[in-house]
């Protein structure tokens, strides 16, 4: 799964100067550019744009940080962590590409999908 970054297929954004706090699932690709407090759930994509701060926990397909975010980053595809991005927490996916500049303070866990988990078992075993 590929992270939509044109902005038609951008299906919502919350813009700088823009406070949410609460739960928000979707499908497609949401943008965050200002500020959010809570937990993001979908299978889709989230970019959190360099002006965003985002605190709670993010579970996601894929995810492109470029902001602050404090709390559990979580991706069953990708996790994309850019220059300008500021994070606090733990970050947990099976592709994780980091830019140069960016600041990372928490854990980093870099995990197998259930598929090569299986295949490794079952290469092991043999």
């Amino acid at each position: 799964m590929k992270p939509a970054t044109r902005s038609h297929d951008v299906r919502a954004f919350l813009e700088e100067g823009c406070e949410l706090q609460g739960n928000l699932s979707f499908s497609g690709v949401v943008r965050i550019n200002g500020k959010f407090n809570g937990e993001v759930a979908s299978e889709d994509s989230v970019i959190i744009g360099p002006t965003a701060v985002v605190e709670g926990e993010l579970n996601v397909g894929s995810a492109i940080i470029g902001g602050c975010v404090k709390g559990q980053i979580h991706a069953t595809h990708r996790i994309e962590i850019q220059s300008t991005a500021q994070i606090e927490g733990s970050v947990r996916a099976p592709l994780l590409v980091i830019q140069e500049g960016a600041q990372i303070s928490g854990d980093v866990q870099i995990q197998r999908g259930a598929e090569n988990a299986n295949k490794n078992s079952t290469s092991k075993a043999s």
